[in-house]
C-alpha cells in the first residue's frame, strides 16, 4: 500500500491509516465481538449524527 500512497491512495489519508492500522488492529483482535460491535456502533453513530445528521440516521434505522 506504501507504494501506491500519491497513485491510489490520497497520501496524507493513508499517512493517518498508516500510523492508527496496528494499535487498532492489535486491539480489536483482543477485544470480544461485543466489544467490537460496540466500538463500531458509537463511530458510526458519531459519523451520522455530526456529519451526515441526525434526520438521516433515522431515516436508516
Amino acid at each position: 500500500m506504501t507504494a501506491d500512497s500519491g497513485k491510489h491512495f490520497d497520501p496524507d489519508v493513508f499517512d493517518v491509516f498508516q500510523a492508527i492500522a496496528l494499535p487498532l488492529h492489535q486491539s480489536v483482535k483482543r477485544a470480544s465481538g461485543q466489544d467490537v460491535q460496540h466500538r463500531l456502533q458509537k463511530v458510526l453513530g458519531l459519523y451520522f449524527n455530526e456529519v451526515i445528521g441526525t434526520s438521516s440516521w433515522r431515516k436508516l434505522t
